[in-house]
């Protein structure tokens, strides 16, 4: 568990780094706490995710883009050559 789900949250024992800042990571199992330990997340990290989504939207944008084309020339309403 993040004791601040702003900067980070948990997700199959997974941290994902949020927001800048800091938090306190604890596991829970079978009704005992962990001690908890400190996770900072820095800028950095925030926007490497970032990147990595914004590059996932872009490579999926041109997949559709090609698709359509594709599928248009499939049709017949595109020649070779035509844009």
């Amino acid at each position: 568990m993040s004791s601040d789900e702003t900067v980070a949250s948990i997700d199959a024992g997974l941290a994902e780094g949020l927001a800048e800042g800091t938090t306190e990571i604890t596991a829970v199992y079978d009704g005992v706490t962990s001690d908890p330990v400190t996770l900072t997340v820095t800028t950095d990290q925030v926007a490497q995710v970032s990147w990595w989504i914004i590059l996932a939207i872009i490579l999926g944008l041109l997949a559709i883009v090609a698709l359509y084309y594709a599928i248009k020339r499939m049709r017949g309403g595109l020649q070779p050559g035509q844009a």
